[in-house]
């Protein structure tokens, strides 16, 4: 009988310890955001529209080649969302499911299509595509596709966040230099880094208008996806936040192409604390 209680004790606690879980503990719909790898390539010939995804991986993947008349460096959207947007860095998985979208730098919401025209913009130093164009159309299809299998409704994807936050060390361009000498320079060329597809500064990278020519941003990526592979012996991801800042203050400070109207940005004069450039909302205040 003893035994028998103990069995109908450690059910009941069972049961409580559950209700609870289940009402109070439990993540719910609304916190739970699954970091989606993509739907598997190897399914994309059973999408209705898949020659347009395709063609939009390709433009993704091969920007600068493809689409040279809307691209004014030598970069591609890969070069930052890299292995085609769905994982490396910066992956675009569900990004469609986030729009449209309250965006601080254009004071409006945006759409989708206004976002990618943002990259061509800044990003890639070039100009819009047509909203209603085929490029635009194949561009945002392959982005849908990616999104698939990510639930609906979601505000924004944390497993993409890169920029650091809190206070930031004093950034040291000299040591920047010096380890960007050691393990940047394979991949990203000197100090000019003319003709590079890879440059992050100089006449062939994107310009001054650029998320990534702000330093939290910047170094965030570095620190998170940098190096591509163990290069002057440090790992990928292997710097800390001083040497993050410390690189990142020193590609920002070697100079890129100057994007016009930037000083248009915030109109509502809510400013990032690490804008490089002024602009007329704030000014005016």
């Amino acid at each position: 009988m003893k035994k028998e209680k103990m069995i109908v004790v450690t059910i009941m606690f069972f049961i409580i310890g559950l209700f609870v879980w289940v009402k109070f503990l439990a993540p719910t719909e609304e916190n739970v955001i699954q970091a989606a790898h993509g739907p598997s390539l190897n399914t994309l010939d059973q999408e209705a529209n898949a020659e347009d995804i395709k063609q939009g991986r390709d433009y993704i993947n091969h920007t600068s080649s493809l689409l040279p008349d809307h691209v004014g460096s030598t970069m591609s959207c890969a070069s930052c969302h890299a292995t085609g947007a769905t994982g490396g860095s910066l992956d675009l998985v569900g990004v469609t499911k986030e729009y449209p979208q309250y965006n601080k730098r254009a004071g409006k919401d945006v759409s989708i299509e206004e976002r990618v025209n943002g990259c061509f913009t800044r990003s890639m130093n070039g100009t819009k595509l047509d909203l209603d164009g085929k490029e635009m159309k194949a561009i945002v299809a392959y982005l849908d596709f990616l999104a698939k299998d990510t639930p609906d409704g979601i505000k924004e994807r944390p497993w993409t966040k890169i920029a650091l936050e809190g206070d930031l060390p004093k950034p040291n361009i000299g040591n920047g230099k010096d380890i960007y000498s050691n393990s940047c320079m394979a991949c990203h060329g000197s100090t000019q880094a003319d003709g590079h597809g890879l440059a992050v500064f100089g006449k062939n990278s994107y310009n001054d208008g650029a998320g990534m020519n702000r330093l939290r941003t910047t170094a965030g990526f570095i620190q998170n996806y940098m190096p591509k592979e163990p290069m002057g012996g440090v790992e990928t991801g292997g710097l800390t936040r001083q040497e993050a800042v410390d690189v990142a203050a020193y590609i920002n400070s070697v100079g890129r192409p100057v994007m016009k109207g930037k000083e248009k940005d915030y109109p509502n004069g809510d400013p990032p604390d690490d804008l490089s450039y002024p602009i007329d909302s704030v000014s005016k205040q």
